[in-house]
């Protein structure tokens, strides 16, 4: 299986500025700024953030993205401090992320778990439910806290914290950067040439030794394709990698 990887050279805290926090917050950057960050499908469980700004009126909310449950989401946060951006994507994608005070991940239903690790590679802790692949990714009371799936009032309870010491959220959002650090491409794809893919090759070529004349030769077809496919996979990374990183040009 190939390690998960995520460009935590755009998702990064350098891109949090006054005027996305002025944008996200409607005209409120003094105030605690919630995101969520997704698609908006009933099965992110975005509604459980209302009572969130019922029990604190004076946080605020930026919901980022589109999708199936948009309209039914506008009608439950009317009358609250939410602001809908719509569907982001590049720079201002990163300082939605990185203007953020806390990320809010309601969800049950997330896999691998990428936009909480996005979120902490901008600098920005995690509220998010213990379910799926968010606690993989989250240190409870170290990059955020977890809660239990449809529990607003735990949610609401960490966000009173951060109300309460607004140093607590860049504290964490420090520790949190530097866990997602761990998992950039640089280092996945490190990961995949000088781990995964030597491990595969020894493995094979264990198999082709003790089969027979035959099955050897189909086996090492087999292992010229691979190698040939492994070998542009880790080139496409590399390049994707200099990149985003601006070593190629």
């Amino acid at each position: 299986m190939w390690r998960k990887g995520i460009d935590t050279v755009n998702f990064n805290p350098k891109w949090r500025n006054d005027a996305t926090r002025a944008m996200l917050t409607d005209g409120h950057p003094e105030a605690l700024l919630i995101t969520y960050i997704g698609r908006l499908g009933r099965e992110k469980r975005i509604e459980e953030l209302r009572p969130v700004l019922d029990a604190l009126p004076d946080v605020r909310l930026a919901i980022v993205g589109k999708g199936p449950h948009e309209e039914e989401l506008r009608r439950v946060f009317a009358g609250t401090n939410t602001v809908f951006t719509g569907m982001l994507t590049g720079q201002p994608l990163w300082e939605a992320f990185a203007s953020a005070d806390v990320f809010c991940m309601p969800s049950d239903s997330e896999t691998l778990g990428f936009v909480v690790l996005e979120s902490m590679a901008s600098g920005v802790p995690v509220i998010g439910a213990r379910a799926g692949g968010i606690p993989d990714n989250v240190r409870d009371g170290e990059t955020g806290w977890l809660h239990e799936v449809g529990d607003s009032d735990a949610i609401a309870a960490r966000v009173r914290e951060f109300q309460a010491d607004r140093a607590l959220a860049p504290a964490m959002g420090r520790v949190g950067r530097a866990e997602a650090e761990r998992w950039s491409w640089e280092k996945a794809t490190s990961v995949l040439r000088n781990r995964q893919y030597p491990t595969a090759i020894r493995r094979c070529q264990e198999t082709l030794a003790s089969t027979s004349p035959v099955q050897r030769a189909a086996n090492l077809a087999m292992l010229i394709v691979t190698a040939i496919v492994g070998s542009s996979i880790v080139g496409t990374f590399g390049r994707i990698d200099s990149m985003i990183n601006g070593r190629e040009h």
